[in-house]
């Protein structure tokens, strides 16, 4: 695989983000503030630390204020946009932002969650398992919220537990942590069909084909409730300093 510095990325920023719109009225998800800092700044703050110097942000609503906002150049980072005029899905938009990546595999995060995780280990594990599709898997004291992922022992991903609407039972687990690295082929063979749901049609589709899980220990939020979102600003003083 080629160096970390040549991995194209890509940041999925075009939900309309309706379950935070309560409190976050006037901007898409990824310019919602936390300790006065747009989150997708948050993000790219990460991915300079880590090593990645080109990114692609695919918008939807409202994405003129994202382009406005982050520009083209944020750091070490060129940034390049994928605006989606009608609505594509988290698959069909990365499927549309692929002319505008390089390489053989692509690092894909969303845009409204943050998870610690090495991405070194991470591309050396897809690499060496000759992984087609790999996902960072969580360990969150209650995954109740996000369902959980079912891991053999070999590390390929073999299931997904649905999520627990009883509210009052914490359950532990691995989650999805919202960050892939997806070969270029794979992508291609997304389905053209739109909207395309890369959670709901997409992930389900390359069990027993394979998907496989990358295990962190690093802390995980995600923003896309008001719940959630009101927990940010904590924790990111506690995993920023």
């Amino acid at each position: 695989m080629s160096d970390i510095h040549e991995l194209s990325c890509v940041v999925l920023c075009g939900g309309q983000g309706t379950r935070l719109r309560e409190v976050v009225v006037d901007r898409p998800k990824a310019l919602a503030e936390v300790n006065r800092i747009p989150f997708i700044f948050l993000l790219l703050d990460q991915l300079s630390t880590l090593g990645i110097t080109a990114v692609i942000l695919c918008t939807g609503y409202r994405g003129e204020q994202i382009e406005q906002t982050v520009g083209g150049q944020y750091k070490n980072i060129t940034i390049e946009y994928s605006r989606e005029e009608t609505r594509l899905g988290t698959g069909g938009a990365i499927k549309t932002a692929l002319g505008k990546t390089s390489g053989t595999v692509i690092l894909v995060l969303n845009g409204d969650s943050y998870v610690d995780f090495d991405l070194d280990n991470f591309v050396q594990q897809h690499s060496q398992s000759k992984s087609c599709f790999s996902m960072v898997l969580a360990n969150v004291s209650n995954a109740q919220r996000f369902g959980v992922v079912e891991v053999d022992e070999r590390g390929g991903i073999i299931g997904f537990v649905e999520k627990c609407h009883d509210t009052n039972t914490a359950r532990p687990g691995l989650i999805n942590a919202g960050v892939y690295l997806i070969n270029r082929d794979s992508i291609k063979a997304f389905s053209s069909k739109a909207p395309l749901s890369l959670e709901k049609e997409v992930i389900p589709s390359f069990v027993g084909a394979g998907l496989r899980g990358f295990r962190t220990e690093g802390r995980f939020i995600d923003i896309g409730t008001p719940e959630s979102f009101a927990g940010a600003a904590r924790f990111f003083e506690a995993t920023l300093g």
